[in-house]
């Protein structure tokens, strides 16, 4: 099950998101064992909702963002592993 948990994005995130939605959005922020996933309803910002990167926690998220009414979603993700996978595949 999802854990709410408290955290502060950047200003300029929450900003951005005000200026430019037009509808629910979802933002999320994928790591590599838990993705966090807050709801910004057009006034409001949600709790930041913990999800696992397992198949059962994908299932949840999808669940959530469905019965929160989600029509957009941005993701946000760094990781050097692309770059290994790259430089194994040149070199």
């Amino acid at each position: 099950m999802a854990r709410a948990i408290a955290i502060k994005a950047s200003p300029a995130a929450y900003l951005y998101v005000e200026k430019k939605s037009y509808m629910k959005t979802a933002g999320l922020d994928v790591h590599k064992d838990s993705i966090f996933c807050a709801v910004f309803n057009g006034k409001h910002y949600s709790d930041v909702e913990v999800f696992e990167t397992f198949s059962t926690g994908i299932r949840q998220l999808g669940a959530y963002l469905k019965a929160a009414g989600v029509l957009r979603v941005a993701m946000e993700s760094t990781s050097d592993r692309y770059r290994r996978e790259k430089y194994a595949e040149c070199h």
